[in-house]
């Protein structure tokens, strides 16, 4: 994982309300794995909910 990415998606999601990993994969252009990986670690910052609201996208804690 690229942590320029890192600090550019936490940089990012403050102004989002929902973010998926197909958001992270189009934003990046990375494969699953490393948008996993980046969703991961905004969860454990906790910038994002932990659990989807709807399977796919994670609210953005504000």
């Amino acid at each position: 994982m690229d942590a320029d990415k890192l600090v550019a998606l936490k940089a990012n999601v403050k102004n989002m309300n929902f973010i998926s990993l197909a958001d992270i994969k189009m934003f990046f252009n990375v494969n699953d794995k490393e948008a996993q990986e980046l969703l991961d670690k905004l969860i454990q910052s906790g910038l994002v909910s932990s659990y989807p609201m709807d399977g796919v996208h994670f609210q953005v804690k504000h």
